[in-house]
């Protein structure tokens, strides 16, 4: 093999190594089922069942914390094609957070290396492939999750749109490729509204406000065809919630109106602790995309992107100033429309994804950093660090003891086999006790094995004999109170099975 082909294989192989780095950190917690398993993922995988199993469609999604407003519906039917091709096994769901994730990442991976060059888009790589946020959203099971791969195709459209904006061919093709960039940035914003609600009530606004600032995105505004495939691409995400609407007399536009007229908040703190509390979740956000969280390395690129910087903002090209201050309007418009809500809590999980545009900023100043270092030599070495880091965190990973933990899936399937062992194949009943009341969770298990032939547990006492499950809780006296109400006086306990996470296991039988 020649040298010349030698090279032309070696950058592809560099990336398919670090995509199979990407993969190997995040398959293991779902082969091995200890990722998350909570009342929220049994309940969507129910929903999912309901719609593939027995064929009940659904408009709405899972409840926000706004009393009587739902999430989109695309979660269920994300989880339905799950349901579909993997038979329900609940692995499945997981598998295809993962692919969903990888395919993104690989889309917006293409996108980097055409527009800005091998570098910076494996620089991206490999800061998605061990960051520990990137990594924990991969299997991580809820409608929030949908969120991150729109947030990138918004900044893709977003690029786009500029990049046509800023040029000066003006022909029908041109305005074609405007009308597609338009639509789906309109189409990102709706699913990102449909995907985590709080997220789209924060950078719809932001993102219209932003735009009013910048003469190339205002004044598209005023011709009527651009405006119309914006909110052509905004609307179709919203399709099943204006049908659900419609069918229950705007239900759900009566919650949220209702909800901004009349606010009400939990333990409401001041400006001062608003802001306080928002600048260090935002700067967490910032922080969550570097390997460990480590606040050295932080710390570190923290004063490396400012010295790029000061030395390199004047000699940013026209769309890379117009792509940088665009995204400055957009985050802190999201970060002052955060402070109208003032409850005492504001969970990190609302703002879901905005780390891509984070991201998106360092791979920007990094980019500007060719400009001033023509031969890359400090981004050559800042990718030498994350490869040392991604080959460390390897290292780990394969001398880590394999002691899988009692967690998660994993320990709620050996709840359910540990029943089923109990009973066989016969009908029987079982009184389930979790914390959250509704046990989804074990509901959706039960439902699961009984596409192989086992039986759905009833409430009722069969045959004089019923199994109770007693999930662990550090308040004993709700499991007390729930005995009394739940266990008959005239059955007695016959057997108990005490799993490695504390859950109980136990049979009684009438006297």
């Amino acid at each position: 093999m020649s040298i010349k082909r030698l090279h032309n294989w070696k950058i592809p192989a560099i990336f398919a190594f670090v995509f199979i780095l990407f993969v190997y950190f995040r398959v293991k917690p779902i082969y091995y089922q200890t990722v998350p398993y909570t009342y929220d993922q049994g309940r969507d995988f129910l929903k999912a069942e309901e719609i593939v199993r027995f064929h009940n469609p659904t408009f709405i999604g899972p409840t926000t914390g706004i009393q009587g407003v739902n999430h989109g519906v695309w979660w269920y039917y994300f989880l339905a094609m799950q349901y579909f091709i993997f038979n329900g096994n609940p692995s499945g769901f997981y598998y295809g957070v993962l692919a969903m994730m990888f395919i993104s990442t690989l889309l917006f991976t293409i996108f980097l290396k055409k527009e800005f060059g091998n570098h910076i888009a494996l620089l991206f790589l490999l800061i998605v492939t061990i960051s520990p946020y990137f990594i924990g959203i991969s299997f991580f099971a809820a409608n929030n999750i949908l969120a991150p791969p729109f947030v990138l195709l918004f900044i893709f459209s977003i690029y786009k749109f500029l990049q046509i904006s800023t040029s000066f061919n003006k022909s029908p093709l041109i305005s074609m490729s405007l009308y597609k960039y338009l639509f789906l940035i309109g189409l990102s914003l709706g699913f990102i509204f449909e995907a985590e609600m709080p997220l789209g009530l924060f950078i719809i606004p932001s993102f219209f406000v932003a735009s009013i600032l910048f003469k190339e995105v205002r004044s598209s505004f005023r011709k009527l065809n651009n405006l119309f495939f914006l909110i052509l691409g905004l609307v179709l995400p919203f399709t099943f919630r204006i049908l659900f609407e419609i069918k229950h007399n705007f239900i759900q536009t009566k919650s949220i109106i209702y909800f901004f007229k009349h606010p009400s908040a939990t333990n409401a703190q001041g400006l001062d602790g608003i802001l306080r509390e928002r600048a260090l979740l935002f700067l967490s956000y910032f922080q969550e995309i570097f390997y460990d969280n480590n606040k050295i390395i932080v710390f570190g690129a923290i004063l490396v992107l400012g010295g790029i910087f000061i030395c390199g903002y004047k000699r940013f090209e026209k769309l890379h100033r117009r792509l940088f201050l665009f995204f400055s309007s957009m985050i802190l418009f999201i970060f002052l429309f955060s402070l109208s809500y003032r409850n005492n809590f504001f969970w990190d999980y609302y703002l879901e994804g905005i780390h891509y545009i984070f991201l998106f900023y360092i791979l920007l100043l990094f980019y500007i950093s060719t400009i001033i270092d023509t031969k890359k030599r400090l981004l050559t070495v800042i990718l030498v660090l994350f490869s040392i880091l991604a080959i460390f965190y390897l290292g780990k990973e394969l001398t880590k003891q394999n002691n899988t933990p009692y967690i998660g899936l994993r320990a709620d399937i050996k709840t359910v086999e540990t029943v089923y062992s109990l009973v066989g194949k016969n009908d029987f009943c079982a009184r389930i006790y979790t914390p959250p009341v509704v046990p989804y969770t074990y509901n959706y298990l039960f439902h699961y094995k009984s596409l192989q032939g086992y039986k759905v547990p009833l409430e009722n006492p069969m045959n004089t004999m019923c199994i109770i499950i007693i999930d662990s809780d550090q308040y004993t006296f709700r499991i007390d109170e729930w005995r009394k109400t739940n266990i008959p006086v005239d059955f007695i306990l016959e057997k108990k099975i005490v799993l490695p996470n504390n859950v109980r296991v136990e049979v009684w039988k009438q006297k």
